[in-house]
């Protein structure tokens, strides 16, 4: 089902959920809902869907495209998990059903890595890890060549979804999959991996006129500071126990690493972490996975439709001539459909102000991941690409 309004910025969307029948005319509202380390998710709201057929939709696949003009477009495969029927007597009858309302949650394709598996890792890398469960889901991966090696990781009754999540986590890494593709990355070369860039600009016009574009800014809400939102400070030293009883310090001043996204800030405040580590090396994995975590300076941005806009990409801020203008991280991503128009909210955060002085290393750009296809009623990569980048 393809509609589009008359407006130059409403979305052209095609849905398709396979073997049901649908009125997709009775979609009223989408939600997509993209969040690092998180299932990929589209909400459908129906009105008036036919009882009967409610059933007939719990793990149906599910394809769904959002085109807009100078834009990339916005690509969705998965399954519809569960639905949430509502009806009010008073309301009357919707479409001659009872329900006037009926939201559909559908999840990427990485839902089917939630099934929970037992299973222990020995001596192995993340790039491994990472690939092994790309193969056993017929997906395609990219994922950063990091030599560290788990001596031994426990999986008890643990998703592979989370399993792969939480070994990316400890090393600093973030997860998403974009169709049928597992992406890991690291949070300080997003500048240099390029996910996704837009340039965002404020405001303009005459008397406050806005003159709409894709990612024109129409609220912005910071909080800047060298501590997260919460009061909190990601630790600059960690102490750790080695084997052999002996105390070793690891600390992020050994590196000087940065996201590149600005310049850093200094604060008043350190913290330390103890724990206990086999290496010097873990401890040093440990101080690196604790910097990525989060950067301190967020922004909850609303901007006008922008489905270009991906988790683990860069934002351009412009024209606030302030330190806030300059390079941001995306961490989450919000677009509200309906069916002639679509805004988009974005969280996004950095750890540092204004415009970078040092020039990005570079790293293998982000490619483009092969199309999905339905195969048995499962979404799968119709190639089997892995990409192991520095």
């Amino acid at each position: 089902m393809i509609f589009k309004g008359s407006s130059d910025l409403s979305p052209k969307v095609t849905i398709r959920i396979d073997n049901v029948p649908v009125d997709y005319l009775s979609i009223v509202r989408m939600t997509v809902e993209l969040k690092e380390n998180m299932h990929n998710m589209v909400i459908l709201e129906f009105a008036g869907l036919n009882p009967q057929l409610i059933s007939e939709y719990i793990d149906r696949p599910i394809q769904l495209s959002i085109e807009m003009r100078e834009r990339d477009a916005f690509e969705f495969c998965g399954y519809i998990t569960f639905l949430e029927p509502v009806s009010a007597s008073y309301d009357g009858m919707v479409n001659n059903s009872p329900f006037q309302m009926t939201r559909a949650y559908c999840l990427s394709a990485s839902y089917l890595m939630k099934s929970t598996t037992s299973r222990v890792w020995e001596t192995i890398t993340l790039s491994e890890i990472a690939t092994e469960l790309a193969d056993k889901y017929q997906f395609s991966v990219s994922v950063p060549n990091d030599s560290y090696l788990f001596t031994r990781l426990v999986q008890t009754a643990q998703s592979d979804w989370s399993f792969l999540v939480e070994s990316a986590n400890s090393l600093g890494y973030s997860v998403s999959v974009e169709n049928t593709h597992i992406h890991v990355w690291d949070p300080y070369k997003a500048i240099s991996r390029k996910r996704s860039y837009s340039a965002l600009f404020t405001l303009r016009g005459s008397l406050g006129a806005p003159s709409a574009s894709p990612g024109q800014i129409m609220r912005f809400d910071g909080r800047i500071g060298g501590v997260t939102p919460d009061g909190n400070r990601n630790a600059d030293t960690i102490y750790l126990l080695d084997n052999s009883g002996k105390m070793l310090s690891a600390s992020n001043s050994n590196s000087d690493e940065t996201s590149g996204l600005g310049k850093p800030i200094e604060t008043l405040l350190t913290n330390t972490l103890n724990t206990n580590a086999i290496s010097y090396e873990m401890g040093n994995k440990f101080v690196s996975a604790e910097l990525r975590r989060k950067f301190p300076m967020t922004a909850h941005v609303d901007v006008v439709g922008d489905t270009s806009i991906q988790p683990g990409g860069v934002v351009s801020i412009k024209e606030y001539n302030s330190q806030f203008d300059g390079f941001w991280y995306v961490n989450n991503v919000h677009h509200e459909l309906f069916q002639s128009t679509i805004s988009t909210s974005i969280e996004i955060s950095k750890d540092s102000l204004g415009a970078s002085e040092v020039e990005p290393t570079m790293v293998a750009s982000y490619s483009t991941p092969p199309a999905p296809a339905l195969r048995n009623g499962r979404w799968v990569s119709e190639t089997d690409m892995v990409h192991v980048y520095a």
